[in-house]
């Protein structure tokens, strides 16, 4: 079965998209990472987003971190992100080295995007840190 409503991959490389990015890893380390891109069948509009998980590897093959990150996209075409009204980020990171675990969450709305009448920001963040006691943090 062939997907006839989401973009290919090559469809959101012409469209100049701004989902893609260079890797490189830390010298001395190992790295993966994979974006993918998601919406709605039928209609993506209502709602499309990009999840980027990446994971990181040590000079000793022990893992370094885990990061999880992505933007989620509300009443937005999803060949064109470039001025969204409805805007969600998440973006989380476990550092195996140090044992912390942190992130932030934010959305943004700016009704309508092109001149805004109506805006919010809620940002949100918080933090763990496991060693050598358990510390957690949180705030808008």
């Amino acid at each position: 079965m062939q997907n006839q409503t989401l973009p290919t991959t090559d469809q959101l490389d012409q469209s100049g998209s701004s989902i893609s990015s260079d890797y490189q890893p830390d010298e001395g380390s190992m790295g993966l990472k994979a974006t993918v891109i998601g919406g709605l069948q039928g209609d993506p509009r209502p709602w499309n987003s990009d999840v980027t998980f990446e994971v990181a590897w040590n000079s000793s093959s022990g893992l370094s971190s885990l990061d999880i990150g992505g933007d989620s996209y509300f009443m937005q075409d999803i060949m064109d992100r470039s001025n969204p009204e409805f805007l969600g980020t998440l973006d989380m990171t476990y550092d195996f080295n140090q044992g912390i675990f942190s992130g932030t969450a934010d959305k943004d709305i700016r009704i309508p995007a092109s001149d805004p009448m109506i805006t919010g920001d809620m940002p949100a963040q918080f933090y763990f840190d496991f060693q050598p006691i358990w510390v957690f943090a949180s705030g808008i």
